[in-house]
This record gives C-alpha cells, sequence and structure tokens, in this order.
C-alpha cells in the first residue's frame, strides 16, 4: 500500500447507462489534506459514496488503507464519512447525535464535540430536523472531526453556513489535523473557499479524473496575460493557451505554465501584462476549454 491512503484502478460507477464515474486510475496519498473538486454532479459524492463502502463500483478496483471498503469491517471503523445525510434520524437530539458517534467510532471524543458544539452555540437537546441547513451543516463537521477516523471525509462541509463560521472551521480541521495528523478529504465546488486549507487537489469532471496535483503545482499550471491582439499574437500560438479573449480595447490569454517561466516572461518582454490564476480558476479553464461563443450569442 505504501503511503497511499486510497488506490482506485479502472474505477467506473454505471446507473443504467449514465456514467456517474469513467475509469479513474489514482492513488491518494496519506496523511494530507486533499480537496475533491468539481461541478455539481461531477461524480464527486459518488466517488467518496464507494471509496466509503456505502455503495460498490460497477467496474475497477477500490483499496483503502490496503484493505475493500466494502467488506473489510476494519476498514469502515477506519473511515469517516461527514455529509448532510446523518446517520441518525431527524428526530434525535444533537446530543444523541453525539452519543451515537462516540459508540461507532473509537477514537470519537466527546468532550472535544461537546466544546465546539457551544463554540458555535449549537443547543444539545435539540432535535437535528429543527436545525437549520447551516447548524445541520457545522453538527456534521463536528461529529467528523472529533471522530479523528484515518481518513476523514467532508462532503461540502460548509454549505449553509455564515462567512464567519466558515473561517472558523477551516482554522479547527488544520487546528485538528496537526494535533491528531491524518488523512482529511473536502470535497466542493467552489475551492476558493479552502484552497488555503488543502495540500493537494483532486479535479474530476464529468465522472473522469481531470488531474491530481499539488497545492502549489496547480497555482504554478497557468498565467494571465493581457495586452491587445498584435501583442498578444506575437507571442502565444493557440497551444500555448487554453483560453482566449479578444475585444475592441484589450485582449487577454490563459497561457500554459509558470507566471514566472520563460513564455510569461517573454510576453512581458512585449509589453504585456502577467498575472497569477488563483488554483480555483486554474481548475475552472481546465474543463472550460473554449472563448465563450456559446454565453455570448444570447445576446445576439
Amino acid at each position: 500500500m505504501g503511503d497511499y491512503s486510497i488506490v482506485v484502478k479502472g474505477l467506473t460507477k454505471k446507473y443504467g447507462k449514465k456514467h456517474a464515474l469513467r475509469g479513474i486510475d489514482v492513488s491518494l496519498h496519506k496523511d494530507e489534506i486533499i480537496g475533491l473538486v468539481g461541478a455539481n454532479g461531477s461524480g464527486k459524492t459518488t466517488f467518496f459514496n464507494i471509496c466509503s463502502g456505502l455503495d460498490s463500483p460497477s467496474e475497477g478496483e477500490v483499496s483503502v488503507l490496503g484493505m475493500n471498503p466494502r467488506t473489510d469491517v476494519e476498514a469502515s471503523e477506519m473511515i469517516v464519512y461527514s455529509n448532510m445525510r446523518l446517520p441518525v434520524g431527524g428526530t434525535n437530539r444533537v446530543v444523541d447525535v453525539l452519543r451515537y458517534y462516540e459508540i461507532m467510532y473509537d477514537n470519537f471524543d466527546i468532550k472535544f464535540a461537546m466544546k465546539l458544539v457551544r463554540m458555535f452555540d449549537l443547543s444539545e437537546f435539540t432535535k437535528v430536523d429543527k436545525l437549520s441547513t447551516g447548524m445541520r451543516s457545522i453538527l456534521h463537521v463536528i461529529c467528523g472531526i472529533a471522530a479523528r477516523c484515518e481518513i476523514t471525509i467532508f462532503d461540502e462541509p460548509i454549505n449553509g453556513i455564515d462567512v464567519s463560521k466558515r473561517k472558523m472551521i477551516n482554522k479547527i480541521i488544520m487546528g485538528d489535523y496537526i494535533e491528531h495528523q491524518r488523512t482529511i478529504f473536502i470535497t466542493t465546488h467552489i475551492l476558493s473557499e479552502i484552497d488555503n486549507l488543502v495540500s493537494e487537489i483532486m479535479l474530476i469532471n464529468e465522472g473522469g479524473l481531470v488531474f491530481y496535483k499539488g497545492i502549489d503545482e496547480v497555482r504554478e499550471m497557468m498565467f494571465r496575460a493581457d495586452g491587445d491582439k498584435e501583442q498578444l499574437d506575437s507571442v502565444f500560438d493557440e497551444k500555448d493557451y487554453c483560453f482566449r479573449q479578444d475585444g475592441e480595447m484589450s485582449s487577454f490569454v490563459i497561457g500554459y505554465g509558470s507566471p514566472n517561466g520563460k513564455l510569461a516572461n517573454d510576453a512581458r518582454n512585449k509589453g504585456i501584462k502577467i498575472s497569477s490564476v488563483s488554483p480555483e480558476e486554474a481548475c475552472y479553464y481546465s474543463i472550460n476549454i473554449g472563448d465563450n461563443k456559446e454565453v455570448e450569442t444570447l445576446w445576439d
């Protein structure tokens, strides 16, 4: 197994004739905070349903910590999958949910969980079905982080949570990761919310793997070059960029490579303005190749 938490080979999931996952091959590192990024419907939840043993692949192999998550009981005890579908009925109180997790997971820290409940002003005697969407999200984050499993999966953990509490949650996840190192996965379609938290990114689109890279490597994938059309034509061939937009006053391209690389420096020397592309933008341009002509036709 080596230093990998999850290894999948040819992972495919079909629902009838529709593919949710398409032949994914990837080995995900241990003891990292990994963001699984993709648009809604890209296959993020399906991927982790299979990796946590809640579903079976149509084709391919899945190994979690060297075990089959579907058949190996020991594997299921090492994984906590935290999402809005809590494994306890909505009529149960918050404290009942915490006690359930304490029974299910040997490492669950009930004292730490209660500290978080009070920190977020979450009444322990309120029934789950009476909680707002944001408070329910906070509860599933608390359950996931306090379980301290070797593999912790958060599926869209900040859904419905206000900005100040989102920042607090990110600090708590990072702080507890430092104190109790393990592999943490966070699924999201808004990478900017977590790009300072994750160390690696796995991008999927329409059920297929686009890339799996370290966050610093993603920051070096692309750059933006702004100038007039003639300036850009003097530096960039079509193979040098994934996106271009020409305007009457100015134009820009999203070029391949580092903002400090040779191509970017050649552009600078031509008077072209070079700027960095965020990890979220790099993911966007990796799966949205084109020039938005279809969008522009809306106003024709």
